[in-house]
């Protein structure tokens, strides 16, 4: 059972690091994003770039 439990924390830990890498590469090259016409700013990449990285570093951290 906690090989499965470590299976499923690596996988969204991988998850939640594409996201912050995202997030990262946007607010590196000055990307804009529109959702609905409605521009995102960019404090909101700096947010969620925090909440997932640290989001993956914890998932990675409690599979050991």
């Amino acid at each position: 059972m906690s090989n499965n439990k470590d299976k499923i924390l690596r996988i969204s830990a991988l998850i939640f690091m594409i996201i912050s890498v995202g997030h990262l590469l946007r607010l590196i090259f000055g990307l804009e994003a529109v959702i609905g016409g409605f521009n995102i700013p960019k404090y909101f990449s700096i947010l969620a770039l925090i909440i997932f990285g640290l989001l993956s570093y914890f998932s990675f951290k409690a599979t050991r």
